[in-house]
């Protein structure tokens, strides 16, 4: 068996028995049961700790309060009114495109900063690229990690179906990327994980702090950019997170709650609730 971490992001559900999320305090509460929030799977394990932290449990209903969508999803039902609140990345071109023609005066704030994990399989003896290695990967430039100090085989790049989230974040760092023969796109997080898994020449990508809490497998390994590690502050990997939300939002919880986030104690508990429980190596 080689994952090493995989949770059932139900296990994630704020106020559930038996959930994994870590108990921590806050300054701030809200007992408001109205408020529809969506979050992005890779960044679900932090805002359902953030929820537990700050909602009165007794106004939590888990398909309302805080629900964990796709980013094109997420977007849509802002768009259409169907959420109050949408916390993850700021999108690509079409998805802002379908936004901005509601009309609606829309907001976004970054709260925070995440970093983009570079996966190679773990009998890949490289173990760390710079930037323009990685962009000249995925441009179709460099085809072999002989290249790179690596062994005489051809590289394989793994990447994210379009729209998705942390393919969005990807796509800004590799703009123009060329897919070329070896290219695979794949559907979901946990497969392009395990495909490098099995891929002694894969090479994918993830956010952080899914690989840290939510999906690892022993098979893979994160390198270092440009010699930083990937939690190294000057790590040049990044992609920020939002709070995406109307201007003109009649309900005065969500004003608050977003101030609060954005707060210095908020801050504090965001990157609490960051904090792996574990590292995967």
């Amino acid at each position: 068996m080689n994952t090493i971490l995989k949770v059932d992001a139900r296990q994630f559900i704020p106020f559930r028995k038996g959930n994994v999320l870590r108990n921590h305090q806050a300054d701030f509460h809200l007992d408001d049961a109205s408020l529809r929030i969506d979050v992005v799977s890779a960044f679900w394990p932090f805002m359902a700790e953030v929820t537990q932290a700050i909602l009165e449990p007794v106004a939590f209903t888990e398909m309302q309060w805080l629900k964990r969508v796709a980013t094109s999803i997420g977007f849509q039902e802002l768009a259409e009114g169907k959420t109050d609140l949408l916390i993850g990345n700021d999108g690509n071109e079409i998805l802002n495109h379908q936004l901005e023609q509601t009309g609606l005066p829309i907001v976004k704030e970054k709260i925070w900063t995440e970093p983009i994990a570079i996966l190679l399989n773990k009998d890949n003896p490289v173990n760390n690229l710079t930037v323009s290695q990685i962009q000249d990967i995925y441009f179709g430039r460099i085809r072999n990690w002989s290249e790179l100090g690596g062994k005489q085989q051809p590289i394989h790049t793994y990447q994210l179906e379009r729209g998705n989230g942390s393919q969005t974040a990807f796509e800004k760092f590799v703009k123009g990327n060329n897919i070329d023969e070896n290219h695979h796109e794949i559907h979901t997080m946990p497969d392009i994980i395990d495909d490098v898994a099995k891929d002694v020449s894969g090479i994918c990508y993830t956010f952080w702090s899914y690989y840290t809490r939510m999906y690892a497998n022993t098979q893979t390994h994160m390198i270092a950019v440009d010699g930083t590690a990937v939690t190294d502050p000057n790590y040049p990997l990044k992609d920020d997170l939002y709070m995406i939300y109307r201007k003109d939002h009649p309900n005065e919880n969500l004003h608050r709650l977003t101030s609060w986030l954005k707060s210095a104690k908020g801050q504090e508990l965001i990157a609490t609730c960051y904090q792996p429980e574990r590292t995967v190596e």
